[in-house]
């Protein structure tokens, strides 16, 4: 049953993950979910990811919100639910969203997704035609700051793909997934401090991860548009 659609136009997007123990994202993951896990100098992480975008237009179930609109979403991979193989590189669960949109917010909850109502939250972008493009994201009260460089802004192409949500709340066990319309991404620079991360601190791999400090990311700044669908899958 589909509790919810939006549409997302113009839109900006950092994607940045993150090594966490194994433990700590267990913790967060309903069982029947099996994680991503990597093995690095003989220790066994979990992968967190971050996401921030910001839209400079945004319907709900068709109704235009009037407000750009900036989405915070933090997640942890899965591989499998139930032990059925999940898109590889594409499947999530969701742990935590805030909004600076009351609607979209108020309608999140409704569907019973971890959404938050979070109005101190800044974004700035830089003019598509500037060089460099950069993008830069506040998140007051997840305690966070991203800034991402790119040398030039990605140009949006046709796109059918995108990444797939679970969450087991108050509507159920749902799952959110983004369709692209356009999309495009390119390598950027990226320079952020988690270090006061409510979610992350707790479950982070290596302390030295909370900070970032101008390091290259494969494909992490996105630009285009996409519509979300929120189904119920019980």
């Amino acid at each position: 049953m589909t509790l919810l659609t939006t549409q997302e136009a113009d839109c900006t997007e950092v994607f940045i993950p993150r090594a966490v123990t194994v433990e700590g994202a267990r913790a967060l993951v309903p069982g029947h979910y099996e994680l991503v896990t990597t093995v690095s100098a003989g220790v066994t992480f979990a992968r967190f990811v971050v996401w921030d975008y910001v839209c400079e237009k945004v319907s709900v179930d068709g109704q235009k919100l009037d407000q750009r609109t900036h989405i915070s979403i933090g997640a942890i991979a899965i591989t499998t639910r139930d032990q059925v193989p999940l898109p590889p590189n594409s499947a999530f669960y969701t742990v935590a969203i805030r909004t600076d949109n009351p609607v979209l917010a108020a309608r999140y909850r409704q569907v019973g997704l971890p959404a938050e109502f979070a109005p101190d939250m800044v974004a700035t972008v830089s003019d598509n035609a500037a060089t460099p493009f950069q993008v830069a994201f506040a998140v007051p009260d997840a305690g966070y700051i991203e800034t991402a460089v790119a040398d030039a802004a990605p140009v949006p192409v046709l796109d059918d793909g995108g990444p797939v949500l679970y969450h087991v709340g108050q509507s159920g066990e749902v799952l959110l997934s983004y369709d692209n319309s356009s999309g495009a991404a390119v390598s950027a620079v990226i320079t952020a401090d988690y270090r006061q991360y409510t979610l992350l601190v707790p479950i982070i791999g290596l302390a030295r991860l909370l900070e970032i400090r101008g390091v290259r990311f494969a494909n992490s700044l996105i630009r285009g548009d996409w519509e979300a669908t929120l189904v119920r899958l019980d």
